[in-house]
Parts: structure tokens; sequence; C-alpha cells
């Protein structure tokens, strides 16, 4: 199919040039990462096809918090191809974010398989202390993206955020991370 081909090397040269943007900031709005993330999916969508629908439900007040660049896609990619993937029929993938007390809570669902990790520290399975992860330390289960992710978060709030990983309502699994509301405007000027 021509027409689809060329719209996903559309999206593909969109994301290839958001990637290799350097606006020589260590921090980006939420905005554009949702953005990013979007195209993404898109492409996702195509590639899948029926098999996959991607929703998202965002706190329009979130969208201004400053965040790692690049964060947001690894978590929504180990969706797509630990969630979706293993899925013969179709799946959902969801993104919402909300502001309570003073941060931003983002969860990615998703309709696959789902998983479970080993316990850490006591806590139940697939959970994540807040805050304060090495990259090194994380429990099996955590490539190089989230491990990379994590290391993003706790450079830019100095172990201030959590990242845990449960399963989901959808019936798949469920990432969610929760960090403080820093308004990209306030830190910009």
């Amino acid at each position: 199919d021509a027409g689809r081909a060329e719209r996903v090397l559309i999206k593909l040269g969109t994301l290839l040039r958001e990637s290799l943007r350097d606006d020589g900031l260590p921090w980006t709005s939420f905005s554009r990462e949702l953005d990013f993330v979007r195209t993404y999916l898109e492409i996702e969508e195509v590639r899948f096809g029926d098999r996959l629908v991607v929703g998202f439900n965002i706190e329009p007040r979130t969208q201004a918090a400053k965040v790692p660049p690049m964060f947001l896609q690894p978590l929504t990619e180990n969706a797509v191809k630990h969630g979706i993937a293993h899925t013969p029929s179709p799946g959902k993938i969801e993104v919402k974010s909300r502001l309570e007390d003073g941060r931003v809570v983002l969860e990615i669902h998703d309709s696959g398989p789902g998983w479970v990790t080993a316990p850490r520290n006591g806590g139940p399975p697939g959970s994540e202390p807040p805050g304060n992860v090495s990259p090194g330390s994380e429990p099996p289960g955590n490539g190089v993206g989230v491990s990379n992710v994590l290391s993003r978060l706790d450079g830019m709030f100095d172990g201030d955020f959590s990242f845990l990983k449960r399963e989901s309502p959808l019936g798949g699994a469920l990432v969610s991370v929760s960090f403080p509301f820093v308004d990209v405007a306030e830190v910009a000027t």
C-alpha cells in the first residue's frame, strides 16, 4: 500500500528530526514528549493495523510539566513490544496523566499478557520503591530502555520520583511514574 508506506515514511522522518533536535537543554515539556510518542504510536498503529488501539487521557495542565527528554517513548515501546506484539487478538495501549498533590502521575497501560517480576525490598511483585533507583539495581525484567528512563528521572528529580510496574486493569501491564510538577514556563525564565 503506497499511501500507507508514504504516511509511515513521513512519520519516521518526523521522529528522526525530533530525536536529533538539540535545544541545549537537559529537559523538555511533557507536551513535546507526548507529540513524539503520538507519532511513534501512529507508526505502530499502521504496523499492527486493527490489532492496536491507542488512547490518550491527558490532563491538560500536565502538558506544561518539565520532563527528561526521551523518557516516555521507551515506556510506550515496551508496551508495544512486550504487550501488544505477544497477543494475537486486538490490544490497547492507553497513556494517562494527571496532577495529584503537586505531582505528575503518568500511567501507561497495555492489554497484553502482563508481567510478574521478583519482589524487591519486601514489596509486592512488580513494585519499585520511590526514587533513588540506581540503573544497575532494578529487578529482573528491566532492560536498557527502562534503566535509561530511571537514570533520566533520577538525574532530573534527584531521586524524588516513583516507578511502579504491576498488572493493569486492562488485563495486561501497567507502568506508573510519579514526579514533582515543575512548570516549564517557570524554568525557562
